[in-house]
């Protein structure tokens, strides 16, 4: 019997602070740079708290995504709040980003 097993990703988690803001992304890049350095299959942004986040936030997120592409990893949005999800898919970039619902609290079509 052969089964199709997709290989289990080896993800690191970096937890999102309250607000994505230029205030707030030099302590985010740093833990990106230690995240990195694990070099995990995957980085999880935790988004769960988040309550907000401005277009800063928003271009550094897609900037990480392409370094991390360019690097052989993935970058997943872990469990976005609704604002969240809202501002992604306001500025269309719901289709751009993996978003991975760990709670069960994902919005459901």
């Amino acid at each position: 019997m052969v089964r199709n097993v997709e290989p289990e990703l080896r993800p690191a988690v970096i937890a999102a602070p309250q607000f994505i803001t230029q205030r707030t992304l030099g302590n985010l890049e740093r833990l990106m740079e230690q995240a990195i350095a694990e070099k995990p299959d995957v980085i999880d942004m935790a988004l769960g708290n988040v309550q907000g986040i401005d277009s800063a936030g928003l271009g550094w997120l897609v900037g990480v995504q392409e370094r991390l592409s360019g690097l052989g990893m993935k970058l997943r949005l872990a469990d976005p709040t609704e604002l969240i999800q809202d501002i992604l898919m306001a500025t269309r970039l719901d289709t751009r980003f993996a978003v991975h619902c760990t709670t069960g609290s994902g919005r459901h079509a």
